[in-house]
């Protein structure tokens, strides 16, 4: 074991750990750059090697502060040196590990407790003859870089269920071509939060296209904006719809629940989503490709998966992104409703965040926003508190372990969203090593 020690845990190895991590954290940059910041989270900040990598040099200082005898020399100042660093590494270990960020959205005179995740999701439910319903949230992190696995078993009301990813395309661009021995398609154009997009629904198939959940079959599906049939297609909803034909200008108002023949070339609008039927196709296949291997917070992922019960298995278009909430694609499989979803998990926090008031200030003269600040409320009822505090830019609330930046805001400014960090012991190792650091090298 001693000769094991020395040989990894001595000065040369240090300095070889040193500069290993300096070559990592160069290489992590240009990954960043070229195929996003998932990539390099996968493959470098929170890969093993790069643990093992820091865990090494953190236990190598600890070594060589025992080796050298540095208290019994009264070399403090190095020594506060030495701990700062180990204090560092844990701190980010604790981070690493137990804290985890979000994004809490409210509506002036109501409140939350309810956030979503920032790190993204594989969301599963399970729902058995009986009713009974079952949830999984898999943490997941994909990259376009390199390839991507999951595979994972999972037991429902005796039955065993099966999830396995087959492909994954980064900012998908979907399109369809004419094949004979392919399947009824139709096109659909819709304007997301990354711009003017096509997707391709294919017969029978159920997915979630930029937050709207589609179906195109003979049957209509719960939920969806359901297309039935193909030669004379009708559009039905469980909600009103208006559909505007684009030469014309003419606005007509579609009722909930009744089927209507489908226009293609015209703007439906259920809210604030809208989207246009391009075209439709009796037999076609389905093409995708990425058009950036690029992924951005604001990307869309596609994930191609296989899920079976017992012999009976289906595959499956998954679309989401990171920060979003996912909707869930339904699959009905060995008498199982199961439905996937990828991106945020909704996480319930210990007390609620009442906003009173979102104030706007501008800039004199222009409509670009100078300031704004949210008046908000803490309720925890457990605690027995209720706080009145005001969040706006570098002045942060801090409860129980929770941080509240203000991020951003509605678009009619009758609401506020705002950050949430949960990392007490993290950020307060951090910040003590930071300190010790800063002294260790003044002393020095």
């Amino acid at each position: 074991m001693k000769v094991w020690i020395d040989k990894f845990l001595n000065e040369r190895a240090a300095m070889s750990y040193i500069a290993l991590f300096a070559v990592a954290i160069a290489v992590a940059t240009f990954i960043e750059n070229d195929f996003g910041t998932s990539a390099a989270q996968k493959w470098i900040y929170k890969a093993k090697w790069f643990e093992v990598l820091l865990l090494l040099f953190g236990a190598s200082m600890v070594r060589n502060m025992s080796k050298y005898k540095l208290m019994q020399r009264k070399r403090y100042a190095v020594v506060l040196f030495h701990l700062s660093m180990i204090l560092i590494l844990l701190g980010a270990g604790v981070t690493r590990y137990f804290g985890y960020e979000g994004i809490l959205g409210i509506r002036e005179g109501a409140s939350n407790n309810t956030m979503v995740s920032a790190d993204p999701h594989l969301v599963m439910t399970f729902q058995d003859e009986s009713g009974a319903q079952y949830v999984a949230n898999e943490p997941v992190l994909f990259s376009s870089l390199g390839p991507n696995h999951f595979e994972k078993s999972y037991e429902v009301s005796g039955r065993e269920v099966n999830v396995a990813l087959l492909e994954l395309v980064a900012n998908p661009q979907w399109s369809m071509e004419p094949d004979p021995a392919g399947t009824p398609m139709v096109s659909i154009v819709i304007a997301g939060k990354s711009g003017r997009k096509e997707h391709v629904l294919k017969w029978e198939e159920t997915r979630s296209i930029e937050g709207g959940l589609f179906h195109f079959g003979a049957t209509p599906e719960p939920g969806c904006v359901n297309l039935l049939g193909f030669e004379d297609a009708q559009i039905v909803a469980e909600v009103p719809m208006s559909v505007m034909a684009m030469a014309t200008q003419e606005v007509k108002s579609l009722d909930a629940a009744v089927p209507t023949p489908l226009q293609f070339r015209s703007l439906y609008t259920i809210g604030n989503f809208r989207f246009v039927f391009t075209e439709m196709q009796s037999a076609a296949r389905q093409k995708v490709k990425s058009e950036s291997l690029k992924i951005l917070r604001s990307s869309e992922i596609a994930q191609r998966w296989e899920v079976s019960v017992g012999d009976d298995h289906h595959e499956v278009w998954v679309t989401g992104m990171a920060g979003a909430l996912g909707r869930p694609v339904p699959i009905q499989l060995g008498g199982l409703n199961i439905g996937l979803a990828y991106g945020a998990r909704r996480m319930v926090l210990p007390f609620s965040i009442a906003l009173r008031d979102f104030e706007m200030e501008r800039y004199p003269g222009t409509n670009s926003p100078a300031s704004y600040a949210s008046e908000v409320t803490i309720v925890d009822a457990e605690k027995g508190v209720q706080r009145d505090f005001r969040i706006y830019m570098n002045n942060i609330l801090d409860y129980r372990g929770f941080r509240f930046f203000q991020s951003s805001y509605d678009p009619d400014e009758q609401g506020t969203y705002l950050s949430v960090n949960h990392d007490f012991w993290g950020t307060w190792i951090s910040y003590l090593g930071y300190m010790l650091l800063t002294v260790g090298m003044v002393w020095t």
